[in-house]
């Protein structure tokens, strides 16, 4: 069912039971539970937020439609993100999807294997620099 959503001010579908139980509106309500569950989000992103809050609803609820568009859970789907990422030498991007690849059930052993598939395609020294950055959250 769509329904329109004040909050992010986009049609969205709604998924009543939603995951795990919980109620899920919209890709903007569930960006912001999602940073209240892992931590403060990083300054970057609440500086593009506040200056390009539009920009910002959109590419949220772009990926939120990608991810439903198609039969991967959510933990493939991050661990694929992961992987772009990776590949575009993303830092920024890297620390995100390690994180929501661990919210979504991926083990450290997973994100660091999707990590090392990567090598024969994008090189040894980009897959060591996002190795790096996924141990920067791993770790703690």
């Amino acid at each position: 069912m769509l329904s329109y959503c004040g909050g992010c001010k986009y049609f969205t579908r709604r998924d009543p039971g939603g995951r795990n139980g919980k109620s899920t509106s919209c890709a903007l309500r569930r960006s912001q539970l999602y940073w209240q569950r892992i931590r403060k989000p990083p300054k970057t992103y609440l500086t593009l937020k506040k200056k390009h809050p539009d920009l910002l609803r959109a590419v949220e609820v772009l990926g939120e439609a990608a991810r439903k568009a198609g039969p991967l859970d959510d933990k493939t789907a991050h661990l694929i993100q992961l992987a772009a990422a990776a590949a575009i030498r993303s830092e920024g991007s890297v620390h995100s999807h390690v994180r929501r690849a661990k919210e979504a059930g991926a083990t450290p052993a997973e994100i660091r294997h999707a990590l090392l598939l990567l090598t024969s395609t994008v090189g040894f020294p980009t897959v060591a620099a996002a190795l790096t950055w996924a141990e920067d959250v791993l770790g703690k």
